[in-house]
């Protein structure tokens, strides 16, 4: 699993870290306020809700975030595999 965490005007994001119209590394994008912005091909994503600007088909997951003293704690919800 890999996550893209940051901080934009809102406060701090963790989305899921791949590109999925492209698969690039979403880490390597860049932040405009509150979007996060594909350096492949420019797809935009809202680091509030994950979704996709110019796709809702490529929307991203996003994890809930809290910031606790000196940590960034990034709840992944992941399922029971049991």
């Amino acid at each position: 699993m890999r996550l893209v965490v940051g901080r934009g005007d809102a406060g701090f994001f963790a989305l899921d870290g791949i590109c999925p119209h492209a698969g690039a590394v979403l880490a390597d994008g860049m932040l405009d306020g509150d979007l996060l912005i594909c350096p492949l091909h420019a797809f935009t994503f809202e680091t509030a809700s994950g979704r996709c600007v110019d796709d809702e088909g490529c929307s991203l997951r996003r994890y809930d975030v809290r910031q606790s003293d000196d940590a960034l704690e990034v709840r992944l919800g992941l399922k029971n595999a049991g």
